[in-house]
């Protein structure tokens, strides 16, 4: 991005960019560090992922998801350079992006009288419009970067056997059997 930014803005933008650029990554890690072992503590409890990932800290930390998504974090940190896994997780975010606003369509005509406590603000052109930036993105990204597109399929094509599994088990263990009810 310094390099883009030099090019295109008055000399000495670079350096402004990367600071900014560190400060946006440090605060995604931050957001990441807090979200994700809450929603393995999730997963656990509506029986989806193993029930040790429930298990909280005296200060209410799951832990186990803690230590599980840094142990993940730095396995994939490890295996390649900061940059291939911008690209990488550009192609996952932008595929979760497309399927939330597929999703909106899906949804608005399958359901049509259904609640709706958030408002989609410009329904259906502004999806429509965001939809569509986001698929130009994931192309301008795959072209960018061939491995990482084809690197993220293969985590996408992992997932599939994962959450037959997790739903096989699923439907064999009983999470409120420990006392916690199951959502919905």
């Amino acid at each position: 991005m310094a390099v883009a930014a030099d090019l295109v803005l008055p000399h000495g933008s670079a350096a402004p960019i990367t600071v900014l650029s560190i400060l946006i990554v440090l605060g995604l890690i931050n957001a990441n560090s807090l979200m994700a072992p809450r929603v393995l503590f999730s997963m656990a409890r509506e029986g989806w992922v193993p029930s040790a990932a429930m298990r909280l800290s005296p200060g209410g930390t799951p832990w186990v998801g803690l230590v599980a998504t840094m142990a993940v974090a730095a396995a994939m940190i490890l295996s390649g350079t900061f940059n291939r896994l911008i690209s990488l997780f550009a192609v996952l975010i932008l595929l979760y992006y497309i399927a939330a606003f597929m999703a909106v369509f899906a949804l608005r005509r399958r359901l049509p009288n259904a609640p709706r406590p958030y408002r989609a603000f410009g329904y259906p052109i502004s999806t429509a419009v965001v939809l569509l930036g986001s698929v130009g993105f994931l192309l301008a990204a795959i072209f960018d970067d061939w491995g990482a597109a084809v690197t993220a399929l293969v985590f996408l094509s992992l997932c599939v056997p994962a959450y037959a599994l997790a739903a096989r088990s699923r439907r064999t263990s009983a999470p409120a059997a420990a006392g916690i009810p199951r959502a919905g």
